[in-house]
């Protein structure tokens, strides 16, 4: 891993937000939903781990994977093995995935991970998706992935969100570096596995412009690394995140589902046939998980969201066609809104907003004007 100097006033902030984030309901051990993509199965199963290591220390400005409980692996896996047998057997995509990462020790120990995979073994998977941090990526790691779940091919997706160190460090606070994503890249396609590049609409201290704009480079940034594939992810308001502090202080909003349309329009042919969205809409029913969603007005979204999903089953360009040509009140707003924000970064309205927090959060003064100077110095300001 290649180390940065952290962005201290993040640092603090993101780590006091978690202290004060709730734990999730001892009682939820795991979780499953069975969706439709490619014209088959898709399953997702979540299960309860201590949570995120970054998290813990002080993580990313818009995540909250949870604030796990420490629940006796045994309990967890009692759990998960009831849930396996009650789902299908065929899946044409399955995701596994713990609180965080399913690649962190402290998360998922070996006989925890060993025991995965005796409930796997009746699951026939043509893709299996895992997430993990960059940083977490390891040869044997992986080896100990491609060992525990059987399936034609094996995708790791990697929260890379941006391709941009500066963004990465004072608006992710990832605590990773883009060279870390290479790396990992390079090991996941060495272990003949599929290398998948998240990338995130929405980064906090930015515009929805730019939101855009800077989504597209990150998504070509990535594939130069060498991924063989992307996922757009706009932002959910997840509480207890510095997202949902600067949204209740009417600081950050969700962008609008037309900024993802936007975004797959303007790829390539053949970019766009290797980019995926997923998280466009709220799957949670308990009002606790999400705050705010990308959305569009309430005389449209049922609409745009039957297209979204249709999209996403077929990728069909025409579907794409349609969500481009389609036309609402809203979507002209949202048109005209754009033209008045920033393309780029607006360091006096970032400084402004650091502040704001420095003072509501209480970081000593001397500390965020030391953090202020090294983000102009290191963006060339």
């Amino acid at each position: 891993m290649v180390k940065e100097r952290e962005n201290q006033v993040l640092k603090q902030v993101t780590r006091q937000i978690y202290q004060d984030r709730d734990f999730f309901p001892p009682e939820l051990l795991a979780n499953y939903r069975i969706e439709r993509v490619n014209n088959g199965n898709f399953g997702d199963v979540w299960f309860m781990t201590r949570g995120c290591s970054h998290d813990i220390g002080g993580g990313c400005t818009m995540c909250n994977y949870g604030k796990g409980n420490r629940v006796p692996e045994e309990k967890i896996l009692e759990n998960l093995k009831k849930i396996l047998s009650e789902m299908p057997e065929d899946y044409e995509e399955f995701v596994i995935s713990p609180v965080g990462n399913i690649l962190d020790s402290n998360e998922v120990s070996e006989h925890m991970m060993a025991e995965l995979g005796k409930l796997w073994k009746h699951i026939r998977c043509k893709t299996l998706i895992t997430e993990s941090r960059a940083d977490l990526i390891t040869a044997e790691g992986l080896a100990r992935l491609k060992q525990t779940f059987n399936a034609e091919l094996q995708c790791v997706e990697l929260g890379i969100e941006s391709g941009d160190d500066w963004v990465l460090r004072n608006c992710v606070n990832k605590g990773m570096v883009t060279e870390d994503y290479r790396h990992a890249i390079r090991m996941i396609k060495d272990a003949g596995m599929y290398a998948v590049a998240n990338i995130g609409i929405g980064i906090p201290f930015m515009s929805e412009r730019m939101a855009i704009e800077h989504a597209i480079k990150s998504i070509h940034k990535s594939l130069t690394w060498g991924a063989d594939s992307i996922v757009l992810f706009p932002y959910h308001v997840k509480p207890g995140t510095l997202a949902s502090w600067l949204y209740g202080h009417k600081e950050y909003a969700p962008v609008s589902l037309w900024s993802l349309v936007e975004i797959l329009v303007r790829l390539e042919p053949e970019v766009q046939d290797i980019t995926r969205i997923s998280w466009y809409k709220n799957y949670y029913e308990e009002p606790w998980r999400i705050i705010a969603s990308p959305s569009t007005c309430d005389a449209c979204y049922a609409d745009v969201l039957v297209l979204l999903e249709e999209y996403k089953n077929s990728m069909r360009k025409e579907t794409l066609d349609i969500l481009q040509e389609y036309s609402c009140d809203c979507k002209s707003d949202w048109k005209e809104k754009l033209l008045d924000q920033p393309e780029e970064i607006d360091m006096p309205e970032i400084e402004r907003q650091y502040r704001m927090m420095a003072e509501a959060f209480k970081i000593a003064p001397e500390l965020l004007e030391d953090e202020l100077e090294y983000m102009k110095h290191t963006r060339g300001w």
